[in-house]
């Protein structure tokens, strides 16, 4: 890592380590071939697990709060399940 990378290093990661040097910098390398990728997103069914989802999201209580609450949020993954008929998984 260059000088110049460790302030972002710094701002993503909270500090500057050998270990986080590393990954970051295996990270900057493989995204551009990621990016190359020709990616689809294809949808998951949901039937019957939409509940056990919304059970785990609303775990994330500061996340969830953040989103308006539970309700809110459970509405938005509902109409975002119901629009691309499923999960959307993203596949290359």
């Amino acid at each position: 890592m260059t000088g110049a990378d460790r302030p972002r290093v710094a701002l993503l990661t909270g500090g500057s380590t050998p270990e986080r040097d590393i990954a970051l910098a295996g990270a900057t390398q493989v995204a551009p071939a990621l990016r190359a990728l020709d990616w689809r997103c294809e949808p998951a069914a949901v039937d019957g697990f939409e509940d056990a989802k919304l059970a785990a999201i609303a775990e994330y209580r500061s996340q969830v709060a953040t989103f308006g609450g539970m309700d809110r949020l459970a509405a938005f993954v509902r109409r975002g399940h119901a629009a691309t008929g499923g999960e959307p998984i993203w596949r290359a």
